[in-house]
């Protein structure tokens, strides 16, 4: 298994995960990719963000995203 079965759900220790795929239309292999995770407490906190440069960024108190600063 790639991914255990509690992330598998979508959520993990207090933080709601999304996975986006870019899905190209030519073959309908994943080019490119976003995981964004969010504090499942209301908002506050940190969230994260990756993508398939494996760069792991975050932000205090709102959405992480690619110019969000790196760990």
């Amino acid at each position: 298994m790639l991914i255990d079965e509690t992330l598998a759900w979508g959520a993990k220790n207090h933080y709601k995960f999304s996975y986006l795929p870019e899905i190209l239309p030519v073959n309908g292999s994943i080019d490119r990719y976003q995981i964004h995770a969010q504090p499942m407490d209301g908002g506050n906190g940190l969230y994260f963000f990756t993508d398939q440069s494996g760069v792991i960024r975050y932000k205090e108190g709102a959405p992480a995203n690619q110019l969000s600063s790196a760990l």
